[in-house]
């Protein structure tokens, strides 16, 4: 049997990451897993592991969404969404709203990457109703070919996400619904519990679980859920009360990961968490702590990289180690003394499918390309 002491495990994380400030609680919580992982697997992370190159800088929108071939991203903010071609930038086409009542929340590639699907949300006067409808456009034609949901809703959900094989879309308003696009009927719907309002939805890449974050709609009462719904057997589980930043599954769909404010909100004392969890049986497989997960993350598609988006900078982590690779800056640094009126804030991080790309986006309206090498091979 091979024992270290709390101090071993110290030294041996500042040596292979130096610029990293130790504390003994990261190294009592991190220290002894990482230690195990770079033993068994004789692999051991450095700066020089990842590398990034910016590829192309965007002006004027605010995500961005890459197909299923990495070969074409949609540029996208709520007047207006361009697809082009990566990395060059060239224009594939331009989707606007059919009319000034209508705004563009979020989208999602097809899984054959022909067409483009949106969510959208619709003011209609007099009633003053908002409602909330699912667009189809054929990327050839960049016109829309059909609608999918027409719901009237108090509080519109901002995210649609499609199965890996195509067949099945997820869309939230007040509730969460499962979309079979075979033939536009509804294979399964989530009515969360009395006075909760649906958030966010995610489908699992095979297409068997839904991911479903709910929020009280009593005002001051802080009260979440987050749960998992495996399709088939309707069966749901709790996994987390905490206040849940952003979400992904893995794409194997092993593994959901979350963001949290753990205990409550940073102003509250709390912290923010980057949790794992098995799908299979709702188990927490690894959790690391960091004030860079706080806006949004992005999870490499091999599951051995995260990317993490908070003020100005993102930093990149190997999983599940928790182990600092690289530090890039979205925007320069702010000069001493920040002012957070100037401050701008990571609002979108996404990989390409496969794993080349790395895309950040600002609430400034910049989007940037990020070329991913790795092993300290030099930007492709």
């Amino acid at each position: 049997m091979i024992s270290f002491s709390l101090e071993d495990l110290f030294n041996y994380e500042k040596k292979i990451n130096p610029k990293v400030k130790m504390s003994i609680n990261r190294t009592r919580k991190l220290g002894l897993f990482t230690l195990i992982c770079a033993i068994t697997s004789n692999v051991v992370f450095s700066q020089e592991t990842v590398q990034l190159k910016v590829l192309k800088e965007f002006h004027g929108y605010y995500r961005a969404y890459f197909s299923p071939d990495s070969r074409k991203v949609a540029l996208f903010r709520k007047d207006r969404i361009n697809i082009v071609w990566v990395p060059g930038g060239k224009a594939v086409c331009t989707i606007v709203p059919s009319s000034s009542e209508l705004t563009f929340d979020s989208a999602v590639f097809s899984q054959d990457g022909k067409s483009l699907i949106v969510n959208s949300d619709s003011w209609k006067a007099p009633n003053k109703t908002i409602t909330q409808e699912i667009l189809f456009f054929d990327l050839s034609t960049c016109g829309q070919t059909r609608k999918l949901e027409d719901v009237p809703s108090h509080d519109v959900g901002k995210y649609i996400s499609v199965s890996g094989g195509g067949r099945f879309l997820a869309t939230s308003a007040d509730t969460a619904s499962v979309w079979d696009l075979s033939d536009g009927s509804v294979a399964y719907r989530y009515q969360p519990p009395s006075d909760y309002s649906v958030k966010k939805v995610l489908i699992s890449p095979d297409g068997h679980n839904i991911a479903v974050y709910s929020e009280s709609l009593v005002p001051l009462r802080r009260s979440r859920i987050l749960g998992m719904v495996d399709i088939t057997s309707k069966r749901i589980r709790e996994l987390s009360h905490d206040h849940i930043a952003d979400f992904h599954f893995s794409a194997d769909s092993s593994l959901l990961v979350t963001t949290s404010y753990v205990g409550e909100d940073l102003s509250g004392g709390g912290h923010v968490s980057l949790r794992a969890y098995n799908v299979s049986s709702g188990n927490v497989v690894y959790e690391i702590e960091s004030t860079d997960f706080v806006h949004t993350f992005a999870l490499s598609p091999t599951h051995d990289l995260v990317a993490g988006g908070g003020i100005e900078r993102f930093r990149i982590y190997s999983l599940p180690e928790g182990i600092k690779v690289g530090e890039y800056y979205h925007h320069k640094p702010t000069k001493t003394g920040i002012d957070l009126k100037m401050v701008s804030f990571l609002s979108h991080m996404e990989f390409s499918p496969d794993g080349t790309m790395l895309a950040s986006g600002g609430e400034d309206g910049t989007i940037k390309l990020w070329k991913v090498a790795r092993n300290g091979a030099g930007p492709a």
